[in-house]
């Protein structure tokens, strides 16, 4: 997949029934200008610092503004796959880290949220994403994608 193709809107992962699992729904909450598939929750889990410096990331991605290679704060995890990349903040409030995937060619499927009180990559949070990273896989290859 091109990870520099510039100008995909967001959608949060789906289960196969079509649902979005509510840690992801929660974490994002807030994000809904940006992705598509999520209703704004009232309690938001970021502080305004962290969701606005999120905001204005997934901004430079959405609007093409920035290709992923030219963010400096999302990396991709090159030993799960090309196509994994976690922006994450490490001077903020909470820490945020933020999984998405460039698999599908229309738009971004942010995969996995959470928030962190420390630095260090938490293995089980990743291990989430990567688990849903597979299923979306699984998914594209039985529909014949």
């Amino acid at each position: 997949m091109n990870s520099d193709v510039k100008g995909r809107p967001f959608e949060l992962y789906e289960t196969e029934n079509g649902n979005v699992p509510s840690d992801l729904r929660k974490i994002c909450s807030g994000l809904g200008e940006f992705v598509d598939n999520l209703e704004d929750e009232k309690k938001k889990r970021l502080s305004p610092d962290d969701l606005g410096w999120i905001r204005t990331n997934l901004r430079w991605l959405r609007n093409g503004e920035r290709s992923f290679s030219e963010l400096k704060m999302l990396k991709r995890l090159s030993r799960v796959g090309p196509d994994l990349f976690v922006l994450k903040r490490t001077k903020g409030d909470a820490n945020p880290r933020i999984y998405l995937t460039d698999l599908l060619p229309e738009r971004y499927v942010i995969l996995h949220g959470y928030k962190k009180d420390s630095y260090d990559q938490d293995p089980e949070e990743q291990k989430k994403a990567e688990d849903r990273l597979e299923d979306l896989r699984a998914r594209i290859q039985s529909d014949g994608g």
